[in-house]
């Protein structure tokens, strides 16, 4: 929830400070965007699952044992019509994240 508080008020406002507030400075290059809501089926459905597979067995993997995000919503029983994912992904599973 912390991180979607963050994500959102970079997406909604002007970006965050160090201390975790919104800034009243704008750094936007883009258009502000809608808050992104909080999804209780997606986050206890698919993504705490596979958070905790992906540590079980110590592999940063979007495509763990063959899946992507979409196999997993919609093994999930969610079919929402827009999708997104890594939105704080490293660059690679060698670089922090």
């Amino acid at each position: 929830m912390y991180y979607m508080s963050l994500l959102n008020c970079t997406r909604t406002a002007n970006g965050s400070r160090p201390s975790g507030l919104c800034s009243s400075q704008t750094h936007h290059t883009l258009p502000a965007q809608p808050a992104l809501p909080f999804r209780s089926d997606i986050a206890d459905g698919v993504a705490r699952p596979y958070a905790r597979e992906l540590a079980i067995r110590k592999r940063p993997d979007s495509h763990l044992d063959g899946t992507t995000i979409h196999t997993r919503m919609m093994a999930a029983g969610i079919y929402p019509s827009t999708w997104g994912e890594n939105i704080s992904s490293p660059a690679t599973p060698a670089r922090a994240g």
